[in-house]
């Protein structure tokens, strides 16, 4: 293989990656608010979702 020819596999993955988390993490915070979602509709979602939001960034 030349040097500098293609970027590694890991590099070529990074975006798809990072999506494939944040979609799991959505997935998993709905399922364990079903509950909540059930008794007061999505729009208990998105606040809960809103409230999460600082703790999120502050992660990164």
């Amino acid at each position: 293989m030349a040097k500098g020819g293609s970027a590694k596999l890991k590099d070529q993955n990074r975006r798809q990656l990072w999506l494939v988390i944040a979609i799991n993490a959505v997935v998993v915070y709905a399922v364990s608010q079903w509950a909540a979602i059930q008794a007061s509709g999505l729009t208990a979602l998105a606040e809960g979702a809103v409230k999460l939001l600082p703790v999120g960034l502050a992660v990164c």
